[in-house]
């Protein structure tokens, strides 16, 4: 039991709260009510708390407080425990000037009140967030073992929590409704931290964000982050969930409804931030509405910049409904590598791409893109590398355009850096409700000899001819023979394009289509069949009274 000396008798300092010793603020003469300023009652509670070695105990009711200067801010080296939501630490300088309370040590708690500001301005003035977690400037030491917990956060014109320079840290179930700035906030040399069950509304910046800088007194790429079951309502500004310059970090369950940004951003920045490049991020269970900024971010937005490379990048089971521009966007060339997607579905994209591909060694696995105004997926190959889509699915797609190109898939001609492998199988537009005659899928000619194409292509969308080919441009080669050099019959056609070819027939009257592995000997396969397939190295005699009116052919892999 801790004693202390009041008026010549001894008091019990302590009382206990869930079976923990803890310290009255009232022993230290706060009062809970509006009106009254608890500033330097609060200061002594925390000085005699932690010379005590216990937790400050706030009781409920409203407790303000209200520093003069700089210098009166709060500091606390003792953990900080509530009554609950009911609660309400309060500071009452205009547009929160002062509100910080800078946590200064290790195996600190701060847990289970409200914590309320005024934002009147939308300004950020110095020293308006809640709490931060900071060492010493110029400190090698890293705080440790510091939990928030069961917060709730009010009208802050800064940000919530800033850990900077912290280890092997906690928190988790914090609410936040209107901020001006990050409600977590994870940089410098911050490693092994979790982030759990973060629900805010009106965020004026991140709802989380781990950020590592290259130079300052933040200097450090955060590392070994697990964040999860985050929910971001009617963000006014920035992005849901960022990670910029950082290393190892696992985001999971994420609910975007309502985003002036990204709903989650990977990526590097230059200029004022100058952060680090990205590696081993996972983003998984995320669904993201109403989510991106025309003309700056997809909804799901990731990127690399020269020198700081974002790498090594794995989304999983994604829901994009209804982006402000893209629904997801992968940029950066190569300083954007070695990505993968799979599961993710993109429904409504307003005036872009439903998907925007410029990174290097890119795999895409089960995409569904409906109700995009733009093209579903346009990939501009800016460097080497390769790209393999395996399951892609279509519906409404480039509704913007009544003619063009490339309704699902377009891939952009770069002849100088071209793909060193392309990869598609199980692509299929399945539903159109508008749109002109136009290839599904539209890829380069350059790309033919490297592209490997799997047998399982479909397209609703009817192309020019009554074959339907059209609705297929992958830039293999595919002509019409010129009728003007058939003046005999019969007349022979060996396939020597590398790969297997349709040799379409149409009219004319035929006694016999023959086909042959060897140029000599050659296998009827009667006259009424127009469509015939030809491998690499075979060759077709067509014998004739009335030769066809045209003569097309076409890759097979195509239909």
């Amino acid at each position: 039991m801790q004693l202390s000396l009041v008026n010549g008798t001894l008091q019990n300092e302590a009382i206990f709260f869930d079976n923990q010793q803890v310290y009255d603020v009232r022993r230290s003469g706060v009062v809970p009510g509006e009106g009254i300023d608890n500033t330097e009652a609060l200061r002594n509670a925390l000085t005699q708390a932690a010379a005590l070695g216990l937790p400050v105990k706030l009781p409920e009711g409203v407790i303000e407080y209200s520093p003069a200067t700089v210098n009166d801010m709060l500091i606390t080296t003792t953990s900080i425990i509530g009554s609950g939501k009911s609660t309400v630490l309060r500071c009452t300088n205009e547009n929160g000037n002062r509100s910080l309370i800078l946590i200064n040590g290790s195996n600190i708690t701060i847990s289970n009140f409200s914590f309320e500001s005024s934002f009147l301005t939308g300004n950020r003035p110095e020293n308006n967030t809640a709490f931060k977690v900071e060492p010493p400037v110029g400190s090698e030491t890293v705080w440790e073992n510091i939990e928030f917990s069961n917060l709730w956060f009010k009208n802050f014109s800064g940000g919530n929590i800033l850990l900077k320079h912290v280890a092997k840290s906690r928190v988790y179930n914090i609410y936040s409704h209107t901020s001006g700035a990050d409600i977590v906030h994870v940089t410098g040399n911050s490693k092994d931290i979790t982030v759990d069950s973060v629900y805010s509304v009106m965020a004026g910046d991140d709802t989380v964000a781990v950020i590592g800088y290259t130079a300052g007194n933040v200097q450090g790429q955060p590392q070994n982050i697990k964040i999860s079951n985050v929910t971001v309502v009617d963000s006014w500004h920035g992005r849901g969930v960022t990670v910029v310059g950082g290393k190892n970090v696992q985001i999971t369950d994420v609910l975007v409804d309502g985003c002036d940004g990204a709903g989650i951003l990977i990526s590097s920045e230059a200029g004022t931030y100058n952060t680090f490049g990205n590696s081993n991020i996972l983003i998984s269970n995320a669904t993201l509405i109403r989510a991106g900024k025309g003309g700056a971010s997809g909804a799901l937005h990731v990127l690399g910049r020269a020198g700081y490379i974002t790498e090594n990048i794995q989304i999983q089971n994604v829901k994009i409904i209804s982006s402000n521009w893209r629904g997801l966007s992968l940029s950066g060339t190569i300083y954007a590598k070695n990505i993968s997607v799979e599961n993710l579905e993109v429904d409504g994209t307003p005036s872009s791409q439903g998907i925007l591909i410029n990174s290097t060694n890119t795999r895409l696995k089960n995409i569904t893109v409906a109700n995009t105004a733009g093209i579903g997926i346009a990939y501009e190959p800016a460097v080497s590398g390769y790209l393999e889509i395996d399951g892609l699915y279509g519906r409404n797609v480039n509704l913007a355009s009544e003619s063009g190109t490339g309704l699902l898939l377009n891939i952009a001609n770069n002849a100088s850096s071209p793909l060193t492998r392309l990869s598609l199988d199980n692509m299929h537009l399945v539903e159109q409700s508008v749109g002109a005659a136009r290839e599904t899928f539209q890829i380069p000619s350059n790309l033919a000899p490297k592209t490997k194409f799997g047998s399982n292509l479909t397209t609703v969308v009817p192309g020019p001819t009554d074959l339907g080919y059209e609705s297929f441009n992958l830039g293999l080669p595919f002509y019409n023979i010129n009728l003007t050099t058939i003046t005999t019959s019969p007349w022979i056609y060996q396939n020597t394009s590398g790969y297997e070819q349709w040799v379409y027939l149409r009219a004319g009257t035929l006694s016999d289509i023959e086909i042959s592995h060897n140029g000599t000997d050659f296998y009827s396969v009667g006259s009424a069949k127009r469509n015939i397939a030809l491998k690499n190295g075979y060759s077709i005699r067509v014998t004739f009274s009335v030769k066809p009116t045209e003569i097309k052919i076409k890759p097979v892999s195509l239909i």
